[in-house]
């Protein structure tokens, strides 16, 4: 194992320790650590930090990580000083991809818990939203903000009645997702002030409580190209937009102009291609490679053949065998659309699924093969928004932590 001697490497929006230089038990600081997804150990007879950081986002849950050794460390049994060193350590971004891999299961929880509520619907318009009056109040134009409590908010959403576009959808996943992970009474005290939700355009007049937007407090990766060498668990959590490249006088179907989604689970064959490509332009070229395939079909065709539970579905492969498919469309036309499936079956594709209100829990292969169909007139491409998770949200979590230190003392 390494002793704390070493320089860590962090990004630039480091945790504002509460306690610089203050001294806390070990108990406490294995707290501090445990939040953050470490593995702790308290041992006698020694006066030195020993840790093995490693790379959690690179497999595929804690377990695997503490399995293989990574993600531990040791205190001493004695009081232990918050050096800067060991802040560093804390907010390094071995303790983030830890956070993440922590935050997993909570975010798909809250998509599964979203996407079962059969009363929350879609609206197609940028400044309609209707939520629970009895538990959100509005608070400008199309803006809401919890009437009551933060959770009894959040809870109303999986089983009130509520009507949202993508954007509103992909806000209120995110919250949710940090509902599920901190509990109630953290819930409470982290998003008192913040928890806003409306279209993008009118969430600016609130400052400091915009979502995916960019601000101070936010990580930008628009195309994975910072965090691709890390893992599958790096991105898990962040939100972002399918997004047509072609303009509205493109669209046969306006409603589906973006498709908003938050990233709930990516595999790590997903995380390995991604690693491999270096970015997403690499894999946007695949997708756009895809749309000009698809516009050498005929419309019945892609009518027929690209809808999603058909070409991705287990009981239609008969259908795209390819001397089938020759008698059912044509040699050409066969040839076009097992290209675009071999296409669309990229590991990173197929293996990184997202939340998009109202459709649920599906691929990005899912998503492009439908829009495939409903709007060919135009390509699309894949984009992350500004990130809070690894910054603002991960800080606040830490943060909250060194609240709790008096009870642990």
């Amino acid at each position: 194992m390494k002793k704390l001697t070493l320089s860590i490497l962090v990004f630039s929006f480091l945790i504002s320790a509460h306690a610089e230089n203050s001294i806390i038990s070990a108990q406490c600081a294995s707290k501090l650590f445990q939040a953050a997804g470490w593995k702790t150990q308290i041992f006698n007879n020694t006066d030195t930090i020993h840790y093995n950081d490693g790379n959690p986002c690179d497999n595929e849950n804690l377990q695997e990580s503490w399995d293989e050794g990574e993600l531990q460390i040791q205190f001493p049994n004695q009081k232990i000083e918050l050096s800067d060193k060991l802040m560093e350590l804390l907010g390094s971004m071995t303790s983030r991809c830890g956070y993440k891999q922590k935050l997993k299961e909570a975010t798909l929880n809250a998509a599964i818990k979203l996407a079962k509520n059969p009363y929350y619907r879609f609206t197609d318009g940028n400044a309609f939203v209707e939520l629970p009056r009895s538990e959100w109040k509005c608070v400008g134009g199309s803006c809401y903000a919890p009437r009551n409590s933060c959770s009894d908010a959040m809870d109303c959403l999986y089983t009130g009645s509520c009507k949202t576009e993508c954007a509103v959808g992909l806000q209120v996943m995110g919250f949710a997702a940090q509902y599920e992970f901190l509990g109630e009474k953290a819930f409470n005290s982290l998003f008192k002030k913040n928890l806003i939700v409306g279209p993008w355009s009118q969430l600016k007049q609130f400052e400091g409580h915009e979502i995916f937007q960019e601000n101070k407090g936010s990580y930008e990766d628009s195309n994975l190209s910072k965090l691709a060498s890390y893992g599958a668990a790096a991105w898990n959590g962040m939100g972002g937009a399918i997004h047509n490249l072609r303009g509205e006088d493109y669209l046969d179907s306006p409603a589906d102009r973006n498709e908003n989604f938050m990233i709930v689970h990516a595999s790590q064959a997903a995380g390995k291609e991604l690693a491999e490509q270096g970015s997403l332009d690499e894999i946007n070229d695949i997708a756009l490679e895809a749309w000009k395939f698809s516009s050498l079909l005929r419309a019945e065709v892609r009518n027929k053949l690209f809808q999603p539970e058909i070409f991705w579905g287990k009981d239609y492969e008969y259908v795209f065998e390819e001397d089938f498919l020759s008698d059912l469309i044509g040699e050409q036309s066969a040839y076009v659309v097992l290209k675009i499936r071999e296409l669309l079956s990229n590991d990173f594709l197929r293996g990184t699924l997202v939340y998009v209100h109202p459709l649920g829990i599906k691929s990005f292969s899912w998503h492009l093969t439908r829009l495939l169909r409903i709007n060919s007139r135009t390509a699309y491409a894949i984009q992350l928004y500004p990130d809070q998770q690894l910054t603002t949200w991960f800080a606040n979590w830490i943060n909250y932590q060194f609240t709790t230190i008096p009870e642990c003392q």
